[in-house]
C-alpha cells in the first residue's frame, strides 16, 4: 500500500501573509521596471493577445452564426410586416413636410401682407422721434408748458 510520502510536512512553518504579499509586490514592481527598460514581456504580451484572441472568436462564433442564419432565413411574412410598417411611417413623414411647407407658405404669405402696414408704423415712429428730437430731456412738467396754457 502507498502511503504519504514522509519527506512532505504539511504542518511546516510558513511565512505569514503579509510577508508573501510584500514579496510579491516587490517582484512585480521589478519586472515591471525591467519590462518598461527592456521590453522583456512583450512576446509574452503579443503571444497571450493571439491566445485570447483565438478563444474570443471560437467562443463568440455560434452567436455570431445564430445572428446570421436569423438574418438570412427570415421568413417572408416578417419581411412584408416590417416592409408595411415603414410604408406607414414614409406615409406619416411626407404627410409631416407636407404640412410643415404649407405652414411655411401660409407664413410667408402673411408676412408680405403685413409687410406694408409695419413699414408705415416704422416710418411713423421715425417721425415722432425726430419731432421730439428737438425737445429737451427733463422730467419737470412746469418747464414743457405751451406758453397757451399760462392763462390762468
Amino acid at each position: 500500500m502507498v502511503g504519504p510520502s514522509k519527506h512532505l510536512k504539511f504542518n511546516a512553518p510558513r511565512a505569514s501573509s503579509f510577508t508573501s504579499f510584500g514579496f510579491f509586490v516587490a517582484i512585480s514592481v521589478l519586472m515591471m521596471v525591467v519590462d518598461h527598460q527592456m521590453q522583456v514581456m512583450e512576446p509574452v504580451r503579443s503571444g497571450f493577445a493571439w491566445v485570447s484572441d483565438w478563444i474570443h472568436n471560437g467562443v463568440s462564433s455560434p452567436a455570431r452564426g445564430v445572428d446570421f442564419a436569423d438574418s438570412y432565413l427570415r421568413s417572408k411574412s416578417s419581411l412584408i410586416a416590417q416592409n408595411e410598417e415603414l410604408k406607414k411611417r414614409l406615409a406619416e413623414s411626407e404627410m409631416q413636410r407636407y404640412r410643415m411647407s404649407t405652414l411655411s407658405d401660409n407664413f410667408k404669405k402673411n408676412l408680405w401682407m403685413f409687410l406694408p402696414s409695419i413699414s408705415r408704423l416704422w416710418k411713423r415712429r421715425k417721425r415722432l422721434e425726430r419731432s421730439l428730437a428737438g425737445l429737451p430731456c427733463t422730467s419737470d412738467y412746469e418747464s414743457l408748458k405751451r406758453p397757451s396754457d399760462d392763462r390762468g
